[in-house]
């Protein structure tokens, strides 16, 4: 559960930045969004599985990646 509230934190700090949405793709910042209000609905475990389905299409894009 800490895990969580850490990917949590972490995903709101990096949507908050201007940066990060100028240099993410168009769909994996939708995708994002969409894990990130899951997440706001404690559907930890659908978020979770989104995000293991994200990793490897943004792979190859160093800082998607990150």
């Amino acid at each position: 559960m800490k895990a969580l509230r850490a990917l949590f934190l972490l995903l709101l700090l990096l949507m908050a930045s201007q940066a990060f949405t100028a240099t993410l793709s168009e769909r994996t910042y939708k995708r994002l969004t969409a894990i990130h209000e899951l997440m706001g609905e404690n559907k930890y475990s659908e978020a979770l599985k989104r995000l293991d389905d994200l990793l490897p299409r943004v792979r190859k894009h160093k800082y998607e990646y990150a």
